[in-house]
């Protein structure tokens, strides 16, 4: 759970600071003091509830993580269609400005492993709750008779993981092909292989839509200047 705080503001303030800096600079520059900058707070008060940098990104992750437990909550309580089904494993995709920074913070930590080995444990939890949220999603689209017969949840679970993990990098490094449409798009048409019903592409209007629904639910609510 994240490390108690001693008011909202604080805590907001000080996520932020992580979430800032851990997406524009990197890993490497999540320090005590640069986070007490960015806070607006003293370095001896961040002290008192951080005793180190890697605590400061563990809670920026367990914040992260517990920000995407809300929404798959939500996602349940909506009883989805297909296609909201789809476009909830979607929004792990960057293709819209929240989603673009939480993006940048996963494939950074990935880039870091090999200088910072004692981030493994974070990266490693990421991608494992990941993969049970899309699982779980199969699962309800399989219980509801979208998906076809005989599939492997296991294996198709994995294998969207990888290739949403795949299509971030594409975007992040940009370049032909790497347009919000065109990664929405790869992704639909290897869900479509499993559904008995294909979702239909996204549109420009589709993507604007889900991009504001997004703004309202952020946790970090500056992540898109």
């Amino acid at each position: 759970m994240p490390k108690i705080i001693d008011s909202d503001e604080r805590k907001k303030a000080i996520a932020q600071a992580v979430w800032s800096i851990l997406s524009q600079q990197g890993i490497s520059k999540v320090t005590i003091r640069n986070v007490a900058a960015q806070a607006g707070i003293s370095t001896g008060s961040l002290s008192r509830s951080f005793a180190s940098r890697m605590e400061l990104v563990h809670y920026a992750l367990e914040l992260i993580n517990e920000d995407a437990n809300n929404r798959f909550q939500a996602y349940l309580a909506s009883e989805p269609s297909a296609l909201a089904s789809v476009q909830f494993l979607e929004s792990f995709l960057p293709l819209e400005p929240y989603a673009l920074e939480a993006s940048k913070v996963t494939v950074g930590m990935i880039a870091e492993l090999s200088a910072l080995p004692e981030i493994a444990p974070i990266a490693q939890g990421s991608l494992e709750q990941l993969q049970l949220l899309f699982r779980e999603v199969l699962k309800l689209m399989d219980r509801q008779g979208e998906l076809k017969a005989g599939l492997d949840l296991e294996l198709e679970s994995t294998q969207l993981v990888v290739l949403s993990y795949g299509l971030t990098v594409k975007a992040l490094v940009a370049g032909k092909g790497s347009e919000p449409l065109n990664v929405s798009r790869i992704f639909r048409s290897q869900v479509n292989e499993l559904l008995l019903a294909p979702v239909p592409y996204a549109t420009d209007q589709e993507l604007a839509e889900l991009a504001e629904v997004s703004r309202s639910l952020a946790l970090f609510k500056d992540s898109e200047n």
